[in-house]
């Protein structure tokens, strides 16, 4: 069994409150990762304004 099949066998076997935290967890982690890339991108873009406004 491959670490990802364990993963999921440990998640199948979890209560379904659990699950549900497991899942509300994943999808705040998801939605921070989110908004982490969209500041670095923000960043990015302004950094290239002020460049190519020199």
């Amino acid at each position: 069994m491959s670490l990802r099949d364990d993963i999921h066998a440990l998640i199948d076997s979890l209560p379904e409150e659990s699950l549900m935290e497991v899942y509300n967890n994943l999808w705040e982690y998801r939605e921070e990762e989110e908004k982490e890339l969209l500041e670095e991108a923000k960043k990015e873009v302004q950094a290239e304004r002020q460049q190519n406004s020199v």
